[in-house]
C-alpha cells in the first residue's frame, strides 16, 4: 500500500521569525506510521516548501504520491517559550512539538537517553490526557528539567539532520 498524500512539516527555530526556517516531508509507510524523508539515515531539511515537496522524488515509498500539502509547524521557539511561561492554552503547541520530535527520531532510528525519554513521554502523556501546561511541568519538577529535556531532543534531531538549499 502506498501513501496517498504527503505532508509538508515546518520548523521553526528562530523566535524572531514568523515563518519556519526548515520544512520537511512527511508520509504514511505502508504499514501505517508517519515518517519523515531520510537519506543515508540523515533527515531532510529543506529552507523552502517547494524544496520540501522534492525531496520525496528517491523515496519509492512516494513516487506517485499527489501533490504534498502544508499540514503543520513544529515550533521550537514557541514550545520553548511556553515551557519557560508555563501558561495555560500553549499545551497544544507543546504537545505538536513533542509528537513531531518524538516520531521524527523514531523514523531517523535514534534514541534519547533514556531519563529524557521518560521525562518527554510523561509531559506527552500528561498533556494528552488533558492536564495543564503549568500542572503538567510542575509535576516533572519544574520548566528548567523539562526545557533541557526539549533541548537535548531537538539536538539530536538536528544532529542527525541535513539542511538543504
Amino acid at each position: 500500500m502506498r501513501p496517498s498524500t504527503a505532508y509538508i512539516i515546518g520548523l521553526r527555530l528562530s523566535p524572531e521569525r514568523e515563518n519556519p526556517e526548515w520544512y520537511t516531508l512527511w508520509f504514511e509507510n505502508a504499514s501505517g506510521q508517519n515518517r519523515v524523508v531520510l537519506k543515508n539515515g540523515r533527515i531532510q531539511w529543506s529552507s523552502s516548501i517547494e524544496g520540501a515537496r522534492n525531496l520525496g522524488h528517491e523515496i519509492p515509498d512516494l513516487i506517485g504520491v499527489g501533490e504534498s500539502t502544508f499540514d503543520a509547524v513544529s515550533d521550537a521557539a514557541g514550545t520553548l517559550y511556553a515551557l519557560q511561561r508555563s501558561s495555560e492554552g500553549d499545551e497544544s503547541l507543546v504537545l505538536l512539538f513533542l509528537n513531531l520530535l518524538d516520531d521524527t527520531l523514531n523514523t531517523a532510528g535514534q534514541v534519547l537517553q533514556p531519563e529524557t525519554k521518560r521525562l518527554l513521554d510523561r509531559l506527552s502523556a500528561m498533556l494528552t490526557e488533558g492536564a495543564t501546561l503549568q500542572a503538567a511541568v510542575e509535576s516533572l519538577g519544574g520548566s528548567q528539567g523539562v526545557i533541557e529535556a526539549v533541548f537535548a531532543c531537538l539536538g539530536r534531531v538536528l544532529v542527525w539532520s541535513d539542511f538543504v538549499c
